[in-house]
């Protein structure tokens, strides 16, 4: 830190274990905040070793990617897409490159403040592209009464309402909300 002080960005488990068994020395690396280096700086640098690592999940990843944008070939070529066993990517850096690419702000921000998963958001981006389509998927995914309803619907309910035309738009709701689409679609969707 600027005042001399020494704060732990990454490896906050490795320093624990070490203590936890005697271990006196270990290999570190000195980042000097005078350089510019900022707690956001050291945030992306922490998620990224635990990338690394292979020990983050696909909210972290996201967040990394939104703040890094890269394509698939750069992140693959820094090490930034572990692989599983089978030579695949992991779940959590498929997941959260893809969502870090393609989510609106409004989805984004739901996933990272908890309102739905990482897997949600990666659905909400793969059935639609517009931010009021994913909106839509996320609202239809969460269903009533804690029973979500499956993503085949939610699909069918987006893909119908995105095919809807102005021409087909007539009843609003007690605020003055078309619901003529919303109606037509969740039809279309019980039908498929």
């Amino acid at each position: 830190r600027v005042d001399g002080r020494l704060e732990v960005i990454s490896g906050r488990h490795r320093l624990a274990h070490a203590k936890k068994n005697g271990v006196k020395h270990i290999a570190v690396r000195v980042y000097d905040e005078a350089e510019g280096l900022d707690a956001a700086w050291a945030k992306l640098h922490d998620v990224e070793q635990n990338i690394l690592d292979n020990t983050c999940n696909a909210i972290d990843v996201a967040y990394y990617f939104r703040h890094n944008p890269m394509t698939l070939g750069e992140a693959e070529a820094r090490g930034l897409m572990p692989k599983t066993k089978q030579g695949e990517q992991t779940a959590a850096s498929r997941i959260g490159l893809y969502v870090a690419a393609n989510a609106s702000e409004e989805t984004f921000a739901m996933m990272v403040n908890g309102r739905c998963t990482a897997e949600d958001a990666y659905m909400a981006c793969i059935v639609a592209s517009s931010a009021e389509g994913q909106q839509l998927a996320l609202e239809t995914r969460a269903g009533t009464k804690g029973k979500k309803n499956s993503w085949e619907y939610v699909t069918a309910l987006v893909r119908g309402a995105e095919q809807m035309q102005p021409a087909d738009a007539g009843m609003l709701d007690l605020f003055g909300n078309d619901t003529a689409f919303r109606e037509q679609s969740e039809k279309i969707a019980r039908y498929v």
